[in-house]
């Protein structure tokens, strides 16, 4: 027996168990940000965590959006063509509609989301239908999707009417609007993994799809919709880069933005073999890769030396995780 009485309330956490429960990521992101601030006078403090949240909204739509896919055992690989094939889709029809401003920003964005979510379909058919392996399903879509863009557009830029897709990178105040998107998407994400019945499914199918098929989960339907998401809010991501250039292009993001996709959702704790991951780590690992950025940025090192740091880190954070699974096993 314990001399606390029955019904008592727990005691609380102290701060020690709080530092020691934190993810790790966490960590790495506080570390990340001291380091940003150090680098730079503080009169360019305001305007560089600024960049950095607009990045990691960016980056986090992406992310969240693979999150769904991963968490199945799939992935991903078309998002950098469905980025640009959504912008497209909003830059044509913002020249084209004579609607009000607000009108026609919320036909472009639904169309841009839209086509993101019919190539994500298509990519759910054809992997649960003829149980094609996603990696090769998406990758050829990637070159495809890609190619039709670059055919339609002659590889340039198509210029959009800015008062009808600008708005939705406007500023509320002193704030930017996309930060809004991003809250809204992590509640949204966070409620629908966690809480909801095809969350739990999603869940289960990563983990074992045998036994979730024998317990009667929908594995299809289930697989299908994750992609739907990925590819909606890719298309989402689209029509917010478009927003920020005033532009579409077949080439709008390049494959190192699918690079830093992957590398959020498996340094915010996801579990490349299906089965675990959550929303709010994955939007912690987008703002690990943009403090990244921007504190090599300060650096000015390279480009290539922002790869090769990436990379590691998606290496070092696969081989943790199959660590770790063995390990429970």
């Amino acid at each position: 027996m314990t001399d606390q009485p029955l019904g008592s309330a727990a005691s609380p956490r102290s701060p020690a168990a709080w530092v020691r429960s934190a993810p790790p990521v966490l960590w790495l992101c506080a570390a990340l940000a001291v380091a940003m601030l150090a680098l730079q006078p503080p009169a360019n403090y305001a305007a560089a965590a600024e960049q950095v949240l607009l990045a990691t909204t960016l980056l986090a739509f992406l992310a969240i959006g693979q999150l769904f896919v991963v968490v199945t055992g799939g992935i991903d690989l078309s998002m950098p063509a469905v980025v640009s094939l959504a912008s497209l889709v909003a830059a044509t029809l913002s020249k084209q509609l004579e609607l009000g401003v607000a009108a026609g920003a919320v036909v472009c964005l639904l169309a841009g989301v839209g086509a993101g979510a019919l190539v994500g379909l298509c990519h759910g058919l054809v992997i649960t239908l003829l149980r094609a392996p996603p990696f090769l399903v998406t990758l050829a879509s990637l070159i495809s999707v890609e190619g039709i863009a670059v055919w339609l557009t002659g590889g340039g830029r198509l210029a959009a009417e800015e008062e009808a897709i600008a708005i939705w990178y406007a500023r509320l105040g002193p704030l930017p609007v996309p930060l809004l998107y991003l809250a809204a998407l992590l509640v949204i994400s966070q409620v629908t993994l966690g809480r909801s019945y095809w969350g739990r499914c999603l869940y289960a199918v990563g983990q074992n799809a045998a036994t979730a098929r024998v317990c009667g989960v929908p594995i299809r339907r289930t697989t299908a919709c994750a992609y739907v998401v990925s590819g909606a809010l890719a298309g989402f991501a689209g029509v917010l880069y478009g927003a920020r250039l005033y532009s579409g292009s077949p080439s709008l993001v390049e494959l190192d933005t699918l690079l830093d996709a992957i590398a959020a959702v498996v340094i915010g704790g996801a579990s490349l073999l299906g089965g675990r991951g959550s929303a709010s780590g994955v939007a912690l690992g987008a703002l690990f890769i943009a403090l990244l950025g921007q504190s090599l940025n300060v650096l000015g090192l390279r480009i290539w030396h922002e790869l090769v740091v990436k990379g590691l880190l998606i290496l070092a954070a696969a081989m943790l995780d199959t660590w770790a699974i063995r390990r429970r096993r």
